[in-house]
């Protein structure tokens, strides 16, 4: 499979907004690099599904985050909305989302292609988190799953935050009860292929092998460690800066 190419769409904010000016999400597509998205048209309205706990004793969260935060959203048929207070189910990959009329709905896994949050912090700087689909299926992941991009360029660095409900029994009284579970895996995608990220140095250094002594000098200098995976982030981002 041709691998995917995240590119840009801008985002017309206001001076008070949350957002940032020309803040960007980034699309699955063919689209030329560098393209202008300045006359995007987003729907006004998103239709969905109301919401109806489905989830009977289970303790813990299904979702990413509980909060609803303002979104931008990119459809599985290309169709684009912003400003959509939402929050993922990754229990189920649905996105629940609050209507007009603040009732919570959500959209079934596949719907949605791409969500967008951009948040700023409190020492004034910004966080984007960009969640994607249709990624080739992985291990026991599927293109419906949700991934966290984390270094975005030749080399992606993905991030797989998913929950899952389990049973447990208490060993003493011997009743059941059932919880979220998180499972969290990080994967690399270049090249149209995605393989599970090793935190080892052998297996990092196969993704760079085409800038070996540039990346090597940039490893000592900077002292960096393949198990953190901030690190890692740190290494990809400057390889993909060459």
């Amino acid at each position: 499979m041709k691998m995917k190419k995240y590119f840009l769409l801008s985002l017309i904010l206001l001076i008070n907004s949350n957002f940032i000016k020309s803040q960007t999400i980034r699309l699955p597509s063919s689209e030329t690099p560098g393209q202008s998205f300045d006359k995007e048209v987003f729907v006004r309205q998103v239709d969905g599904t109301p919401f109806k706990q489905k989830y009977i004793n289970v303790t813990g969260s299904p979702f990413l985050f509980d909060e609803f935060k303002k979104s931008f959203l990119i459809f599985a048929d290309g169709r684009k909305a912003k400003d959509i207070k939402t929050r993922i189910d990754v229990c189920s990959n649905e996105v629940h989302f609050l209507d007009d009329n603040n009732k919570e709905q959500f959209l079934l896994a596949g719907t949605i292609k791409e969500v967008a949050y951009i948040d700023t912090l409190a020492d004034g700087k910004i966080k984007v988190q960009q969640f994607v689909t249709n990624i080739p299926p992985v291990d026991n992941l599927t293109e419906k799953d949700f991934f966290e991009i984390l270094i975005n360029g030749k080399i992606i660095l993905l991030k797989s935050d998913k929950r899952k409900i389990n049973e447990i029994k208490n060993e003493m009284s011997g009743e059941k009860s059932s919880q979220f579970d998180d499972y969290i895996e990080y994967f690399v995608y270049t090249n149209g292929s995605i393989k599970r990220l090793k935190k080892d140095k052998d297996f990092i250094s196969l993704f760079t092998v085409d800038k070996k002594e540039k990346m090597d000098a940039y490893l000592k200098e900077k002292k960096l460690s393949f198990k953190n995976v901030e690190d890692i982030k740190t290494f990809f981002a400057y390889y993909n800066s060459l």
